[in-house]
């Protein structure tokens, strides 16, 4: 073959050449054009014992063990609270898609069974197009205790099951600090003095607020606040220190209720801080991938 084939050749590839690498660039820089989401504005699905935006990837199962014990002012004899009054919820919840999740759980208290779902609606971006991650979370309960002890007509099916519907809505501030406020609605088809409850009413509702501050690159305070529009109700408090070991979230805080749903959160028995009627409490989270 002649020289003119292998020079035709040679630049033939040449010009092959820049024209994928001309390409590629244009892609990297629509790529990084497009706003990015802003991620970790906390550093599990719950803070504290509240759902956060925090939404699972899709394939991805959450496992967490929550766990408090007996409020501080049981005393020393009773190394406060810890030997009494614990509850302990075992939850699963595994991402559908990288904005829907389902999740179910059951706690001692009251030995109540909880399930539904989380639904990213919104996600904040880095360019500020987007200001704020909004999330639906929508919850049923079942109590399976017994309440032997009532006159008939007991507990029917029927008046065991309680409902909760919350709006998450969040913003990271910066890369330290995060606030989120939920409006949150709860209705139970039966309630009474039987029940690990405060209120005497159906429905309630309130404004769930948290917020994260990080304080080291593996470490962060966590902050809970449900006020309460019920006289009967006691607000709910909660504080807590949030540890990224790499593998797993441990959580560890103080807080006034010893209820992990978030019916109970807004009924419950939530104990006056002023009086030490508070807890000790942690829960253990860990995602695994499925796929």
């Amino acid at each position: 073959m002649s020289s003119n084939f292998y020079k035709g050749a040679v630049l033939l590839m040449l010009l092959q050449g820049a024209a994928l690498a001309s390409f590629a660039q244009l892609e990297r820089r629509t790529v990084s054009q497009e706003p990015q989401a802003v991620e970790l504005m906390f550093d599990a699905p719950r803070a504290v014992t509240f759902w956060t935006v925090e939404s699972l990837p899709k394939n991805e199962l959450h496992v967490s063990i929550m766990h408090n014990f007996g409020t501080v002012d049981n005393g020393a004899r009773n190394l406060f609270g810890m030997d009494n009054g614990a509850n302990v919820r075992l939850g699963f919840e595994y991402g559908i898609s990288d904005k829907l999740s389902t999740f179910v759980g059951r706690s001692s208290l009251d030995k109540m069974f909880d399930g539904g779902f989380r639904y990213a609606i919104l996600k904040q971006t880095t360019d500020g197009s987007i200001p704020v991650s909004v999330s639906g979370v929508g919850t049923i309960g079942f109590t399976a205790a017994e309440y032997r002890f009532l006159a008939n007509p007991g507990y029917t099916t029927g008046d065991r099951w309680s409902y909760a519907g919350s709006i998450l809505i969040a913003r990271k501030f910066s890369d330290a600090f995060s606030l989120q406020f939920a409006p949150t609605v709860a209705l139970f088809n039966r309630v009474g003095n039987e029940r690990n409850l405060d209120g005497n009413e159906e429905v309630y509702f309130s404004v769930v607020s948290l917020a994260r501050y990080k304080i080291t690159k593996r470490t962060a305070i966590t902050a809970q606040y449900v006020p309460s529009f019920d006289s009967n109700v006691s607000a709910n408090f909660g504080l807590g220190v949030d540890i990224d070991t790499g593998g797993h979230v441990f959580q560890v805080f103080l807080t006034n209720t010893p209820a992990f749903n978030d019916m109970y959160l807004l009924a419950g028995q939530n104990g006056d801080i002023t009086q030490s009627q508070f807890r000790l409490g942690f829960n253990v989270n860990r995602t695994f991938s499925t796929k």
